[in-house]
């Protein structure tokens, strides 16, 4: 696992950055987010994606902690 980034404010242990992918089609990707009002492109129906989702994991009690990171 990779360093630790800080500690869990629910048992007091480590956290480690995770990475948490999406598997299609046999091809991994980041997990990314779009707003909650978006709608689908008429061309491409795909939703207008503002970033992506970082992640922590604590090495005591497995809490996750989720972040936006924006383009």
């Amino acid at each position: 696992m990779s360093a630790e980034t800080g500690t869990c404010v629910e048992c007091g242990a480590s956290m480690v950055p995770i990475r948490i992918v999406q598997q299609d089609r046999g091809c991994h990707s980041p997990l990314k987010y779009a707003a909650i009002d978006s709608t689908r492109s008429l061309v491409r129906g795909r939703y207008p994606l503002q970033g992506e989702i970082s992640a922590e994991l604590c090495t005591g009690c497995g809490r996750v902690i989720l972040r936006a990171i924006p383009f």
